[in-house]
């Protein structure tokens, strides 16, 4: 009621284009382009990353894929999610982003911020992703995993630079270990941090991993 009393004074303003209407307007969704998906040449994993993190690594999650590429519209949207102080685009980059051929019900794990980073911003930008994506899929969401390492900003590191920082930097903390999790992050670049995070799930006594990004970029 309230989200709809503000849109009224303060109308949505869309993430791609900026026209004023919708969050995300019918012709930046429909711009939207579906990510890579294939079975690795090697290890026969779905993957939508070339090279596949997973061979270079020679562990990690059973499948790293994303829904569609960080370009256009959706590009301008993740940016406003994520450094423009606007956790209304998750709805409708979910929505714009979804394929049910890559993602279903099941247990659903946020890529976790540090804390710090979290109390900056006021929110973590995975969550808000998984808990639309667990609300249109039937899934359900479990806060599974916590960051105890900052790690510094990612952006402009290579893969191995990343993966040496992000290290030992998340920890399982469920009081469960399912059979089962998809691990859910907002952009995927070079797979370093889904791979860290399913290989802490992994650790906890979690059987299968799957990682899962909304865009690549």
């Amino acid at each position: 009621m309230w989200e709809r009393a503000l849109d009224l004074v303060f109308p949505p303003v869309c993430g791609g284009c900026r026209g004023r209407g919708a969050w995300l307007c019918d012709r930046c969704r429909d711009a939207v382009r579906r990510a890579p998906l294939t079975a690795c040449k090697r290890c026969r994993r779905l993957v939508s990353l070339d090279p596949c993190p997973m061979c270079e690594a020679g562990e990690g999650p059973d499948s790293m894929v994303a829904l569609a590429r960080l370009e256009g519209p959706l590009r301008g949207a993740v940016h406003r999610l994520k450094y423009g102080d606007r956790p209304q685009m998750a709805a409708p980059i979910i929505q714009a982003t979804l394929d049910r051929r890559r993602v279903g019900p099941g247990l659903i794990v946020p890529v976790p911020l540090h804390p710090s980073r979290r109390r900056r911003r006021g929110y973590n930008q995975a969550e808000l992703l998984a808990d639309h994506l667990a609300r249109l899929t039937g899934g359900e969401v479990l806060r599974g995993l916590a960051r105890i390492g900052a790690g510094g900003r990612q952006v402009g590191r290579g893969g191995a630079q990343r993966r040496e920082a992000l290290t030992g930097n998340f920890a399982w903390v469920a009081s469960r270990s399912p059979a089962s999790v998809v691990i859910v992050d907002d952009v995927v670049t070079t797979g370093s941090t889904l791979l860290e995070c399913a290989l802490a799930a992994q650790r906890g006594g979690v059987e299968r991993v799957d990682a899962l990004a909304v865009a690549l970029g």
